[in-house]
């Protein structure tokens, strides 16, 4: 009796060799396959990440320590990292969540200006535009435009100083006392007010005034002898005498 020899099924099966597994534990393990990382816990599918996802990366590896599925030494020998990075991670989870765990943007001064926009600050310097214009155009600071002004060897030339001639010595020509003089002259002088002149007393208001000093004679002062002192003849002797002027010049 012969029989012929059946082919198997899988005689020309081949291994599936495009990926790699990595075993956290007994019951924890994972696939890296085309650019990904399967995360299987008892031949359940827990996770799937991009291998080039740290964020997420991270994130697995604190999941797995919280949900009590491996310990720090197996997850950081499993994933390759430290035990330190994944001490690290738990903390950073536990005191600010899943933020905790994202790239921290790089500190220092960044660079606020694009080459398009340098070149348009090289072409406004050489039209002449001032920094305060240009920061103003850009919409940032002048330290910037004095900045990128500086890191492409631009610099605004200076005004010089207006000075004043020099003689033939080389110092300056003093004010000689013509110029002076010269100069003093040219600038008008304010006449002096001359004093306005008094004006003359009418001669009825003296003779008003002359009658109100005469004292009133009665028949008691006519038979008494009235002497009069020094201090009432005189201003009595400077009325008849104004009043006679002012006769003889009219």
């Amino acid at each position: 009796m012969t029989t012929s020899s059946t082919p198997s099924l899988f005689a020309n099966a081949e291994s599936d060799t495009s990926h790699a597994r990595t075993h956290i534990n007994a019951h924890l393990w994972f696939d890296d396959c085309a650019g990904y990382r399967v995360i299987f816990c008892r031949y359940e599918i827990l996770y799937r990440v991009s291998l080039t996802d740290n964020y997420h990366l991270a994130l697995i590896a604190v999941a797995l320590r919280q949900s009590q599925l491996a310990s720090q030494l197996e997850i950081a020998t499993g994933f390759g990292h430290s035990v330190a990075t994944q001490r690290r991670w738990e903390t950073r989870y536990r005191l600010h969540g899943d933020v905790g765990l994202q790239a921290k943007t790089p500190t220092g001064r960044q660079p606020t200006l694009d080459h398009g926009q340098c070149a348009f600050v090289k072409e406004w310097f050489a039209q002449g535009v001032s920094n305060r214009e240009m920061a103003r155009r850009l919409a940032v600071s002048e330290t910037t435009i004095r900045r990128v002004l500086r890191q492409a060897g631009l610099r605004r030339q200076l005004q010089p100083l207006a000075e004043l001639p020099l003689d033939d010595a080389g110092q300056t020509p003093a004010v000689t006392l013509d110029a002076a003089v010269a100069v003093g002259s040219a600038v008008p002088t304010a006449e002096p007010a001359q004093a306005a002149a008094p004006s003359p007393v009418p001669a009825i208001a003296v003779a008003v005034l002359a009658e109100e000093l005469q004292p009133e004679v009665t028949a008691a002062d006519a038979c008494s002898t009235t002497t009069l002192s020094s201090a009432t003849v005189a201003p009595l002797a400077a009325i008849v005498v104004a009043t006679g002027i002012t006769s003889a010049t009219k």
